[in-house]
């Protein structure tokens, strides 16, 4: 394992827990995350980009707001994209 752990950390949800002595993690092993089906995180995304507020979309496609917030946020392109913000390309200046 990559962490360096320390011994027992106590339980989550009647797991064991352990912490990495580097980074102070609290990890599981063999812990199960939730991940939502791709079809959703796209339908979530387009009903987005089409106006329907992050709330909205949320409670149509039973997710929480801030889980949509941060699919937007990895799915909008950063900075600098397409000359936005690139002065040269008629974008903000810095």
């Amino acid at each position: 394992m990559w962490f360096q752990l320390d011994p027992k950390d106590g339980h989550s949800r009647g797991k064991q827990t352990y912490r990495c002595r580097d980074c102070h993690y609290r990890i599981i092993p063999d812990g199960n995350r939730h991940y939502f089906p791709e079809a959703t995180k796209r339908q979530a995304l387009d009903m987005y980009a089409e106006g329907t507020g992050i709330t909205a979309a949320g409670r149509v496609q039973g997710v929480k707001p801030a889980t949509i917030f941060s699919w937007v946020k990895r799915s909008s392109p950063g900075p600098g994209v397409d000359g936005v913000d690139d002065p040269a390309m008629g974008g903000a200046a810095t």
